[in-house]
């Protein structure tokens, strides 16, 4: 429910309005880059999708939002609308400089804050960025913004509000969703136990499954905001307790310290890298990215980096970044397959185990080498040990695959019969050797290696030294003792 001007509602939170939509009227005309709805204004278009985004994400339960369309002439109700402000659950401001500038947009503010004095309370979007030099007021200067405009860069340099039709604000208008959600129902449950006991311990997120590593999200520079919101939906799926909750402090003293603070075993610091160095305040000369990274390896922190493989290095001018870039920690594999290894890493390293039936081996082989492989499965089949292998020969993914098999997996056993040797060499001193590093330092290392030869003989040896390798030299008719040897290191 959206009431506009003097209508009157009451709430889902129990009070008269959830929601109040704080913005300057003129945004509500601004120009978008498609035509979304003819006549209507960007922060209408906007409303109107996050208000169907909230009762979706609600099942169906209708806040009440307050949104004024009217407009402030000189002779306007200010108190009246001012009062409504008082009188709502959450505040929502669609920052832009309209909005910075505007006295009656800071007076909203400055009524919410005075009567909610609680920061988790306010929310910020941002249609359009501030002209250098501008400032926001407070607390709105310190707050996370939602970033909904976007430079076309090379093309332009200008800023422009995003187009409502396209997919990436859906995904905003949703992103936004959730956590307003999240809001009204912990202001549901507040209200539910007024009269329960007087003091009770909120838990943290996933502390219900406590026994999954934090992960620590470190502060990203602005190009990679989409990509730290999708990582936090992955992580969500699986309960893996995050830090922080909602968003860092923006004042550099201030975030240092709450960093500092998140710095405690067992947490895995996840910090994802772009082209770009970010932000260098005098007070951290070497920049926040690289001050976060010594921070966490200083705190003898499980750190986890990722760039995009498809980065080109060259293009980054800067040589601090490039040294973070190329760091011992620095993953530059898809954001699928990182995901997928860093849901590996947040699981407990498994007990001591008393059977080698409880393991999962990972057969690596190659599509010609596919017949070896089904005999290996089997045999273990037989001997009650679980495997896998991959069956999607030459899809673009299948680098991805295969690092998430190696995360995923207690024991890898490679097939080397008709198998190209670079190939083979390729997966093992790159994907195997990066994943096998970061299981070693996280304490979940791998249970046994295997190297499955078969015939014919003579062929090259594979260039790859790997400790406590198991070399299996088989025949095409029986499976030799060394196999044996392999499954009993599975225990």
């Amino acid at each position: 429910m959206v009431v506009d001007g003097d209508g009157k509602s009451s709430g889902i939170t129990g009070n008269r309005h959830d929601i109040f939509i704080s913005y300057a009227s003129v945004d509500d005309t601004a120009i978008t880059a498609g035509s979304h709805m003819p006549g209507v204004g960007w922060v209408t278009t906007f409303l109107n999708k996050l208000q169907a985004a909230l009762i979706q994400r609600l099942g169906g339960d209708r806040p009440a939002i307050y949104f004024d369309r009217s407009g402030l002439g000189p002779n306007h109700q200010v108190d009246r609308l001012l009062d409504e402000v008082r009188h709502s659950a959450l505040f929502v401001a669609v920052g832009s400089p309209a909005y910075a500038r505007r006295d009656f947009t800071q007076r909203e503010l400055q009524a919410f804050v005075a009567s909610s004095p609680d920061p988790e309370r306010l929310f910020a979007v941002e249609c359009l960025p501030l002209d250098e030099g501008e400032t926001y007021p407070d607390p709105l200067a310190k707050q996370k913004r939602l970033q909904f405009w976007a430079r076309n860069e090379p093309v332009s340099t200008v800023a422009v509000s995003d187009d409502p039709t396209s997919p990436g604000f859906l995904q905003k208008i949703h992103d936004l969703a959730e956590q307003l959600k999240r809001a009204i129902r912990e202001l549901q449950a507040k209200a539910s136990v007024v009269a329960a006991s007087p003091a009770r311990t909120v838990a943290a997120p996933g502390a219900r499954n406590g026994s999954l590593r934090p992960v620590v999200l470190a502060r990203v520079t602005d190009d990679l905001d989409d990509s730290v919101a999708d990582l936090r939906r992955y992580l969500a799926q699986y309960d893996i307790p995050m830090m922080p909750e909602d968003d860092w402090p923006l004042e550099p003293g201030e975030f240092q310290a709450a960093f500092r603070q998140a710095l405690v075993q067992p947490a895995i610091v996840v910090q994802l890298l772009g082209p770009y160095r970010g932000k260098a305040p005098k007070s951290v000369p070497e920049g926040l990215l690289a001050w976060q990274h010594n921070a966490a390896v200083a705190a003898g922190l499980t750190v986890r980096q990722w760039r995009h493989p498809k980065l080109d290095l060259a293009t980054v001018a800067d040589a601090e970044h490039q040294r973070l870039l190329t760091g011992p920690d620095v993953l530059a594999e898809g954001f699928e397959s990182f995901k997928a290894g860093l849901v590996a890493a947040a699981k407990p390293a498994p007990a001591a185990r008393a059977a080698a039936n409880d393991a999962v081996v990972f057969v690596d082989a190659q599509d010609c080498d596919v017949a070896i492989a089904e005999r290996v499965l089997q045999r273990l089949a037989d001997k009650g040990i679980d495997s896998s292998m991959l069956t999607e020969f030459g899809e673009p993914s299948i680098r991805a695959k295969l690092r998430e098999r190696y995360e995923l997996s207690d024991a890898v056993c490679w097939i080397y019969g008709e198998a190209d040797r670079n190939t083979l060499n390729g997966r093992i001193s790159v994907d195997f050797q990066r994943i096998n590093k970061m299981r070693k330092r996280e304490g979940r290392p791998f249970r046994a290696l295997a190297l499955y030869k078969t015939p014919p003989p003579g062929k090259p040896g594979l260039g790859v030294a790997i400790a406590n390798l198991i070399e299996i030299e088989a025949s095409d008719a029986e499976f030799p003792a060394a196999f044996d040897l392999f499954v009993e290191s599975l225990g």
